[in-house]
């Protein structure tokens, strides 16, 4: 059997379709076949007793609650890894946060990691807890969108109304991957000779770019907002969002040629994963201030 935790979050839900895995979550959130656990280990060794596979996503993203941060990414990790049988594969959801925030110009599996926030320190450390099962896969995940992301859909939202906010020069590189690309690879994962560590992400692209290419989909006349640094970690640090902006204004580029050999891992271009997201978007604002056309790259 797959198991898959932390399979009602955003990215476990894309995964959990894709594996036909069985849910394991704290709460009933009507999954087909889940299983609803405290997830302490004498119980999860009971669960993961048939488990060929467990998809270890859960974890925690609170950027500014330390302990949230410790107990969902370095406890869990820990209950879950313990739990596993010998024969079991484990596939965690790490994160290119481990690398700092500005690595080395691309950065691969070889490159030494840098953890440079909280976050980034505690999936380090869940790393080498996942290191110590000798039949382990860790993915460190780009910056995942995709419709199932509301505040894409909230940036979308306020680039219609003609503003387009960039913090920073807007020359940054952000190594953006879609959620189902990223459901692939966990996939892909699955597989006998597939072990060790992988850098799972799209093609870094420019964030003004990006952010006018949304714009300019949307056939609307905008004006371009630039917001310094200082302001937007000001502005982000009380509703603890300072780790958001950080991403938002870090330049990271890396070289995913292993997980494009060994997963086949084929990463969308960002502007085709755009065109979905604003697609989406576009069908849920029909009819609250007019339809949105989709346009072309250029």
């Amino acid at each position: 059997m797959i198991y898959v935790t932390g399979a009602n979050g955003r990215i476990g839900r894309v995964v959990l379709k894709r594996v036909n895995g069985i849910a394991v979550v704290r709460r009933s959130c009507g999954l087909p076949n889940e299983v609803v656990t405290s997830y302490e280990v004498e119980e999860l060794r009971r669960v993961f007793k048939d488990a060929k596979a467990v998809l270890h996503i859960a974890g925690s993203v609170k950027f500014n609650d330390r302990k949230s941060l410790w107990k969902g990414n370095v406890e869990l990790t820990e209950k879950v890894v313990n739990a596993l049988p010998s024969n079991a594969k484990i596939v965690f959801a790490s994160s290119i946060a481990v690398y700092g925030s500005n690595p080395p110009y691309m950065a691969n599996e070889e490159t030494p990691i840098n953890p440079d926030n909280y976050y980034a320190k505690t999936k380090a450390l869940a790393e080498e807890i996942v290191s110590s099962h000798r039949k382990h896969v860790i993915l460190r995940i780009g910056t995942v969108y995709g419709i199932q992301f509301d505040y894409y859909m909230k940036m979308i939202s306020l680039i219609s109304k003609g503003f387009v906010p960039i913090v920073g020069s807007g020359e940054n590189r952000i190594p953006f991957v879609h959620v189902e690309d990223v459901a692939e690879c966990f996939l892909n994962s699955l597989r006998e000779d597939v072990r060790g560590v992988y850098v799972v992400c799209g093609k870094s692209e420019r964030l003004r770019d990006i952010m006018v290419f949304t714009a300019k989909l949307l056939r609307r006349r905008f004006f371009i907002l630039r917001i310094p640094k200082s302001l937007a970690k000001a502005l982000a640090k009380p509703i603890g969002l300072e780790e958001h902006v950080k991403v938002l204004t870090s330049d990271r580029v890396f070289d995913i040629r292993k997980a494009m050999r060994d997963l086949s891992f084929n990463p969308r271009e960002i502007w085709d994963g755009i065109r979905e997201v604003v697609d989406y978007w576009r069908r849920l604002n029909e009819g609250k201030g007019g339809k949105v056309h989709l346009g072309e790259h250029s």
